[in-house]
């Protein structure tokens, strides 16, 4: 009976360190998980990280040539409204030159009117001089 109760009891110890050493491979192959499992997070932290620092870059980007593009624009837009003015003072000064050319063609005019109305004027006061010398002398 003794043999038989030693037996057992080995067999128990025997199957205790059985359990025991499963236990220990299952907490080992467990904690080798957590670990691969860590590390893959890591790695996709990492792969994250780079994606947002890459979004940002090409927003960065973006919004650089986005301001770029409206100062291009609103200079553009400045250039445009300096040639209109330009045009517009332009077309001013030449009408205002084809006004004073018109303007002292007509004075002109005026003046050579204003000569043939005084040499209209002299003609008739000789030929009424003449003509008063005429009677005067006749009397």
């Amino acid at each position: 009976a003794k043999s038989a109760a030693d037996k057992v009891k080995k067999e128990a110890a025997r199957e205790q360190r059985a359990i025991e050493s499963e236990n220990n491979k299952n907490r080992r192959m467990s904690i080798q998980a957590a670990k691969g499992a860590a590390e893959e997070a890591k790695k996709e932290a990492a792969r994250e990280q780079r994606a947002l620092e890459s979004e940002n870059k090409k927003n960065r980007r973006m919004s650089t040539q986005a301001a770029k593009s409206a100062a291009d624009k609103v200079k553009k837009e400045a250039a445009r409204e300096q040639r209109a003015i330009e045009s517009e003072n332009n077309k001013n000064r030449r009408m205002s030159i084809q006004a004073a050319k018109g303007a002292a063609e007509e004075a002109k005019k005026e003046a050579a009117r204003e000569q043939r109305a005084l040499e209209s004027e002299n003609k008739k006061n000789r030929r009424m001089s003449t003509q008063a010398a005429k009677s005067a002398a006749d009397k």
